[in-house]
């Protein structure tokens, strides 16, 4: 119950800062441009590599897909949990989170969230 606290204290402060919004819109224009891009709309461009059709939703497509959101979403993910622990120390609340009886996996779980 104690990481739900915690992940429900994060949400809200997260939704006041505008890396949230920034975050968000840069991931749906990404989708966007990528979709497009894969339905023709830009001459030219190839959403796979290689000289064969191949589907958007093919093995080969979705792998490149993963991969590219997937390191991209590990830089927004260390930049949004080190923002959560920098403002433990910013504000001075981290002497609350470690000297109540909050386990590790709770507090790590619940920002992580």
């Amino acid at each position: 119950m104690t990481m739900f606290a915690i992940a429900w204290f994060d949400f809200s402060r997260r939704l006041r800062m505008v890396s949230t919004y920034v975050y968000f819109v840069l991931y749906a224009a990404l989708a966007g441009i990528w979709m497009a891009a894969a339905g023709g709309a830009f001459s030219g461009a190839m959403v796979s590599f290689g000289g064969e059709k191949i589907l958007i939703n093919g093995t080969y497509a979705l792998a490149i897909g993963i991969t590219v959101l997937g390191f991209t979403g590990v830089m927004v993910m260390g930049s949004v949990a080190g923002r959560a622990v920098q403002q433990d120390f910013e504000y001075g609340t981290y002497h609350f989170f470690y000297s109540a009886p909050i386990a590790k996996r709770d507090y790590f779980f619940g920002r992580l969230i």
